[in-house]
């Protein structure tokens, strides 16, 4: 099945004017004092001169990334004028262009949110991620506890999981394990990703498969599943009755389809589901380093983590952080998320799954 891949780069430019500068009335600074009050100052000061920000992620909405340009020049008191470049991609697509950036010598990409967690360590163990200890995550000692980080290098700025989703319309399924999926729908009306072409659906699929075992899959594979490799098609599928439940279903895609009326549900399966964090790191080439470490750190605060989970429904890393989802509770310390050693699977373990995956559902 071809995929199609697309990259929109769209670009947050305000009005050029005067801002409030990095003066007394900046949020940020308002309840610093002493040395660190100067030290922030000084790194607003020279994010200023820098004038811009490159971010580079694979969720967000280009309203969500919008909204929080506008609070990050608001929270800092920068100017109008500073510019946020925002860059949303395809998972593979996003590892691929940053890979290509490194090999070249030519960073662009400032800040980047990348969730294929392997990929990521990767990087930071040769060297390729800037070492700064962001203030906020003293707030992400669990996560950081899930293999959900490295301290000193990257965080989540939040996670998504593939669990099973359909149409309470078209389907009265209560199921609460991942293995009742088998048998729920007839042949041929179940959908799931596409673990050869997507990095994201492949991580799931290795920490489905530590769950619940192979057999599981082999019995979906007797289903019949139509391999869906785009999110948003796959939810479409569902709500147009062409599947009656897909293994591919997002919080944030449900959100955003229920908002406009449909009832589709999710089932969180009780031995647990794969959390895929947006890893939030800033390159160590990075050319507006400055201007970087303000974004990680605005990303990973509370107002910004307030902006992400109210509108992309993901789970945050933040404790005390909220959900966003009418009907579940996908905060960090209530959804079941497994263990997974990301530091640890190599690229010949990935490589093995992805073969084992296609000998299954492709052959």
């Amino acid at each position: 099945m071809k995929t199609v891949v697309s990259i929109c780069t769209i670009m947050f430019v305000m009005a050029i004017g005067v801002g409030e500068g990095y003066g007394a009335d900046a949020p940020a600074l308002q309840a610093l004092s002493g040395a660190a009050r100067q030290q922030l100052e000084k790194t607003i000061a020279a994010a200023e001169k820098e004038g811009r920000v490159d971010y580079t992620e694979v969720v967000m909405a280009a309203e969500t990334a919008d909204a929080l340009a506008a609070a990050f020049r608001k929270h800092y008191g920068l100017n109008t004028s500073f510019l946020v470049n925002y860059t949303h991609a395809g998972t593979t697509a996003a590892v691929t262009r940053i890979d290509q950036e490194i090999a070249a010598k030519r960073v662009r990409t400032d800040v980047a949110s990348i969730s294929v967690p392997t990929w990521v360590f990767g990087h930071a163990k040769a060297g390729n991620i800037m070492e700064y200890q962001s203030p906020e995550y003293k707030h992400y000692r669990r996560a950081f506890d899930l293999k959900l980080g490295k301290e000193g290098f990257f965080v989540l700025n939040g996670g998504y999981f593939f669990v099973p989703v359909w149409d309470a319309t078209r389907l009265n399924f209560n199921g609460k394990s991942w293995k009742d999926v088998v048998g729920a729908v007839p042949n041929g009306r179940l959908a799931i990703g596409n673990a050869e072409t997507s990095l994201s659906v492949l991580a799931t699929y290795v920490g489905v498969r530590e769950l619940v075992g192979v057999d599981f899959f082999k019995a979906l594979a007797k289903m019949k599943p139509a391999i869906v490799s785009q999110g948003e098609l796959a939810h479409d599928r569902v709500v147009t009755g062409q599947d009656l439940m897909s293994l591919w279903g997002q919080a944030t895609h449900v959100k955003l389809r229920n908002s406009k009326g449909a009832q589709l549900k999710l089932m969180i399966p009780e031995e647990g589901l794969v959390l895929l964090p947006q890893m939030s790191f800033i390159l160590a080439d990075a050319p507006h380093p400055n201007a970087a470490k303000l974004w990680l750190d605005f990303m990973l605060s509370k107002e910004g983590q307030a902006i992400i989970t109210a509108r992309e429904a993901l789970v945050s890393g933040r404790e005390g952080a909220g959900t966003a989802l009418a009907g579940y509770d996908l905060t960090l310390e209530r959804v079941k998320a497994v263990p997974i050693n990301w530091e640890a699977l190599s690229e010949a373990d990935l490589k093995r799954a992805r073969e084992e995956w296609i000998s299954i559902f492709k052959q």
